[in-house]
């Protein structure tokens, strides 16, 4: 079955570049309207930092990009204003059900004895684990969780957060790893936010590198 937590984009074709194609796409319009002729590209700085942190004026050029990259996306964000309140609205909706189904794993787990954690981090192999994504609660769904707890060595409560809301997601280890996620609402605020992240977080980590060391 296919999991599905957030966004996932494929990857841009080019096997070089390091993120979807909806980000390469993003990159490429933010070069168009910000980038002038004899300045660094967004994505030349983003493919190749190391050839330009140290240059003289770079870093103000960072700065100037990183005010471009922001006001893109607000202005993207802001025309989708309909969109964000809808998909806040349908994520209420799935932290009523993550409290639910939260609730239902830890009283079977604590029955059975089955550890409940929350780790920071877990590493597994992708290619051995079950996954599944369910949308509603009913009757069926707590038996077939009691099963889950009963064949598992531990439980393992890896939810993400979107703002303020729960991306249930569970790990079940045992002779088969399984994992069991709660569906997200499709939205297209998710992936250009991701986009966001993505391209930001780049740009902060260079600005950063640019900076004189403080005495």
């Amino acid at each position: 079955m296919s999991h599905k937590i957030g966004y996932r984009g494929n990857m841009a074709q080019d096997a070089n570049i390091p993120w979807d194609d909806q980000t390469d796409q993003i990159i490429t319009d933010i070069d168009d309207l910000y980038t002038s002729k004899g300045q660094v590209s967004l994505r030349e700085l983003l493919l190749n930092p190391r050839k330009y942190i140290g240059k003289e004026g770079i870093d103000m050029q960072m700065q100037e990009m990183k005010k471009n990259v922001d006001s893109y996306f607000t202005t993207m964000l802001s025309g989708l204003a309909d969109e964000q309140k809808s998909f806040d609205e349908q994520l209420a909706g799935t932290d009523l059900l993550y409290v639910k189904i939260d609730g239902v794993m830890a009283t079977k787990a604590s029955a059975s004895r089955v550890p409940y954690i929350s780790p920071s981090s877990l590493y597994m192999d992708t290619n051995r684990r079950e996954e599944i994504v369910i949308e509603e609660y009913s009757d069926e769904i707590e038996a077939f969780i009691g099963k889950l707890v009963n064949a598992s060595d531990y439980i393992a409560n890896l939810s993400g957060t979107y703002k303020e809301h729960k991306l249930g997601s569970w790990i079940f280890s045992g002779v088969k790893t399984r994992v069991l996620s709660l569906r997200v609402p499709d939205s297209p605020i998710l992936g250009i936010e991701r986009s966001r992240d993505i391209i930001s977080a780049s740009l902060d980590a260079m600005i950063e590198s640019a900076a004189p060391a403080k005495a």
